[in-house]
């Protein structure tokens, strides 16, 4: 009868696992560092909307103490500012759309891990219970007898 060599199998289980577990680590650490990078440069570009939205509101405001409610000036200030409200909406939905895919491979990456996990654990078990640890016995007996 043909034995497999199960010792090797464990082993090379065990190892893919570690290396699954490895390459997991190393794609969430350099996904979220370029997401953290995108996520401030969102922030400071919402920053400066926001700013910006205020100075809008500010000199739509003062247009409409200063001139009467039927002058252009107040319109065109009004059409800015929706437009420019628009914009910032439409901003905002696209960098939380683009970010969609991220989390889609943040929740793969942490299967692959918890897998890894699983693989590693298994790996080693089954090396030590089916394997070591007759080893572990043959060599006691042997250093006895000796």
């Amino acid at each position: 009868m043909i034995s497999l060599p199960g010792d090797n199998l464990y082993k090379f289980l065990a190892v893919a696992g570690l290396s699954i577990v490895l390459f997991s680590f190393y794609l969430l650490h350099v996904r979220l560092d370029r997401d953290w990078e995108r996520m401030i440069q969102a922030d400071k570009e919402w920053m400066g909307s926001m700013d910006e939205l205020k100075q809008l509101t500010r000199t739509r405001y003062k247009l409409k103490q200063e001139t009467s409610p039927r002058t252009g000036a107040i319109a065109d200030a009004d059409d800015e500012f929706k437009k420019r409200v628009i914009q910032i909406r439409q901003q905002t939905q696209g960098e939380y759309l683009s970010r969609a895919p991220t989390l889609r491979l943040f929740d793969e990456l942490q299967v692959a891990l918890y897998g890894g996990l699983l693989f590693v654990g298994m790996g080693f078990t089954l090396w030590y219970f089916r394997v070591q640890r007759y080893l572990d016995i043959a060599v006691k007996k042997q250093s006895m007898t000796s």
